[in-house]
C-alpha cells in the first residue's frame, strides 16, 4: 500500500492537534472517526499482525501445556512462573512495539506491511526489560492499593513505542510516557474503559470481534502517540525519507 500523498498527510498533521481540547480531554468523536478511516485503508496489514501475535502466543501456551500437566502448572513454584513469564515477555515484547509501531506509522500516513510486526525483534532485550519492569510495577500497585495498579497500567502505554521509535532508554520512557498521560489522564481512563467494554463484548462474538478491536485499538493509540510526541521537525524528517515535501506548523 503506498503512502498517502502529500496534501493528505498534511491534512492529518494539523487534524492531529484538533483531537486535544484545552480542558485536558480528547475530542473522542473526531479521534474515533479519524481512527476508523485509517484503520479502513490499512486494516489487512494490521489484522494479520494482530492475529500472528494471537497465533504465537496460543502456540507459546500449547508448548507450556503439553510440557507441563495442568495440576503442575497451577502448583508450580512462584520461580518456575516467573520464569515462565519472562520467556512470554521475551516473545511478545518486541511484536508489541512492532505492533505499536504500526499504528503510529499507520497515524503518520505512512504505508505499512504484516512483516513489520517483527522489525523490533533485535530489540528484544531493552524491550522485555522495560515490559518486565512496567509488569513488577503493575503488580506491586495492584497488590498495594489497587488504583496505583491501574493508573501504572494505562499512564505507561507508550513505553515501548518510545524504546522503539524515539530510542529512549527504559527508565527514560517509562517516566515520558506517564509524563504525556498524565496531563490527559481523565480521558486515557475513559478510553481504556471503552475498550475494555468492547473487548469485553467481543467475547460474545466467540472472540472474533477482538479481531477488529485489537487494531482499532493500536491505530487509536498510534493517533495519540503521534499527537503527544511527534514535533514538526519529527514529522519532516520522517517524511524527507520517502517525499521531498515538508509542513508548516
Amino acid at each position: 500500500m503506498p503512502d498517502m500523498q502529500p496534501d493528505n498527510k498534511k491534512a492529518l498533521y494539523n487534524d492531529r492537534f484538533n483531537l486535544l481540547n484545552g480542558k485536558g480531554l480528547f475530542d473522542f468523536r473526531k479521534l474515533a472517526s479519524i481512527s476508523v478511516n485509517l484503520l479502513k485503508s490499512n486494516f489487512w496489514p494490521i489484522f494479520q499482525a494482530c492475529a500472528l501475535i494471537i497465533l504465537v502466543v496460543f502456540a507459546f501456551a500449547m508448548v507450556i501445556s503439553g510440557i507441563y500437566p495442568i495440576e503442575q502448572l497451577t502448583a508450580m513454584p512462584a520461580e518456575q512462573q516467573g520464569i515462565l513469564d519472562i520467556a512470554m515477555i521475551l516473545i511478545v515484547a518486541p511484536l508489541s512495539a512492532g505492533l505499536s509501531l504500526m499504528g503510529v506509522n499507520i497515524a503518520r500516513g505512512n504505508r505499512i506491511k504484516t512483516s513489520d510486526v517483527f522489525r523490533y525483534l533485535s530489540w528484544v532485550l531493552p524491550l522485555a526489560l522495560a515490559q518486565l519492569l512496567v509488569t513488577i510495577l503493575v503488580q506491586i500497585g495492584l497488590t498495594v492499593l489497587i488504583l496505583p495498579g491501574l493508573y501504572l497500567f494505562v499512564a505507561t502505554t507508550f513505553t515501548l513505542p518510545l524504546i522503539a521509535d524515539k530510542k529512549l532508554g527504559v527508565l527514560q520512557a517509562i517516566i515520558t510516557s506517564c509524563k504525556a498521560v498524565n496531563q490527559f489522564i481523565l480521558s486515557f481512563i475513559v478510553l481504556f474503559v471503552i475498550f475494555l467494554v468492547l473487548f469485553l463484548l467481543s467475547i460474545f462474538t466467540f472472540g472474533l470481534a477482538f479481531l477488529v478491536i485489537m487494531p482499532l485499538y493500536f491505530v487509536v493509540t498510534g493517533m495519540l502517540y503521534t499527537t503527544l510526541f511527534d514535533t514538526t521537525e519529527n514529522h519532516q524528517v520522517n517524511e524527507s525519507a520517502g517525499q521531498e515535501s515538508t509542513f508548516d506548523a
